[in-house]
């Protein structure tokens, strides 16, 4: 074989093991294995550096994992590389938020629907940040989003959160536990972003308040105590990623990732924060 052949098997062999990774961690985040699903994209990143979608997946696993910083440095990197892809700066933008930053996500909310018009979910999630922000615009956002939302799976479901709809749906809804989405795959989309690879999963919506438990949280109420799978993280990284899963419309974990900082948490600053969160979360619409 001659070098330049030699080198072209390198490269095929090279690429090749790239994809291979990369399916891999997705498969991985599907399972809910994301510490692995970050090894299996590191890998594809070392076989093709100028990969949004992996640096997208990766961070997508990184927010799950509560390593935000991480995530938001991957979300950096993948809109470097593809600038005008929406679903990447909605991703960043629930990064943004998950930090504790929801002003600072009202950009990247803003800049994914100058991108793509009809991205519902990034006015639902502009007008959510807008809230957690104390902007009183962040309902007209969600009602806009409402207008824009084509699926009608999607529109129920924003409907359902913003207490639009019938008692009965409400009840029906509250008990059924909300899937929770893998990574985007393909253009690189949420939580979160759609790749050129491998059907993105939908995307959930923030609910501001949600609908699922709807008692105002108070001292008298019991705080709940970290699981096993939660024990590995501080108060700070379940925090975020608590809010990382309400934003991919994951409340039922999002409201347990809380409960569970705010168990954790010495600092009476930052109780008092996740308690005033949590309540937000869980008071019904008014």
């Amino acid at each position: 074989m001659t070098r330049s052949g030699l080198a072209l098997a390198c490269l095929a062999l090279t690429a090749c093991g790239a994809s291979s990774s990369f399916q891999r961690g997705v498969a991985l985040y599907r399972e809910g294995r994301y510490a692995a699903a970050v090894i299996a994209f590191d890998q594809a990143i070392q076989g093709d550096p100028n990969s949004p979608d992996a640096f997208s997946n990766r961070g997508a696993a990184r927010v799950r994992l509560g390593d935000v910083a991480g995530a938001l440095d991957d979300y950096d990197r993948a809109i470097l590389l593809t600038p005008g892809d929406s679903e990447l700066y909605f991703n960043r933008g629930n990064a943004t938020v998950a930090a504790g930053e929801p002003a600072h996500a009202v950009r990247d909310f803003t800049r994914a629907i100058e991108l793509d018009p009809r991205n519902a979910k990034a006015y639902y999630n502009r007008g959510t940040a807008r809230i957690l922000a104390g902007d009183p615009r962040g309902r007209e956002d969600q009602l806009t989003a409402l207008e824009v939302a084509i699926d009608p799976w999607v529109k129920a479901d924003m409907r359902r959160r913003l207490g639009l709809a019938p008692p009965h749906a409400q009840g029906a809804a509250a008990r059924a536990p909300e899937p929770t989405g893998p990574p985007a795959a393909t253009s690189p989309a949420p939580p979160p972003a759609p790749a050129p690879t491998v059907t993105p999963p939908p995307k959930g919506v923030v609910a501001v308040p949600p609908p699922a438990d709807t008692r105002p949280v108070s001292e008298a109420q019991p705080e709940a105590r970290p699981t096993p799978t939660t024990m590995n993280l501080d108060a700070k990284a379940l925090a975020a990623r608590g809010l990382a899963r309400e934003l991919d419309g994951d409340h039922v974990g999002a409201v347990a990732d809380l409960r569970a900082a705010l168990a954790l948490e010495r600092d009476e600053g930052r109780r008092a924060g996740l308690r005033n969160l949590l309540q937000l979360l869980t008071e019904p619409p008014r």
